[in-house]
């Protein structure tokens, strides 16, 4: 999957603003959205080595969110439109947890 194709619908500008912490709707551009490309993941985790995405009943994969730039935005396709959690590699630990963009 390419950059292009991941980010549909956000731009370098727009990423940029979400990492300095001055955008001002940040559920425009994190959490689920459905794109030409299908539906789409995006995340911000600083810090973050990995993420994926997970089903929330019984944890089956759903998808690999990719890093991007800036650093610790995440993107991916996900295969299915269920409620979700991220399952993140930090360094030293992995931790799940419900995406709070994943909430409307």
């Amino acid at each position: 999957m390419n950059d292009v194709v991941e980010l549909q619908g956000v731009s370098a500008d727009t990423a940029w603003q979400l990492a300095n912490g001055a955008i001002a709707d940040p559920f425009g551009v994190l959490g689920p959205h459905e794109t030409a490309a299908g539906r789409v993941v995006r995340a911000y985790l600083p810090g973050a080595r990995g993420v994926e995405v997970i089903a929330r009943d019984d944890g089956r994969p759903r998808g690999t969110l990719m890093p991007m730039q800036p650093d610790g935005l995440f993107v991916g396709r996900v295969t299915a439109p269920d409620a979700y959690r991220l399952r993140i590699n930090w360094p030293g630990a992995v931790q799940e947890i419900d995406d709070a963009y994943s909430f409307t």
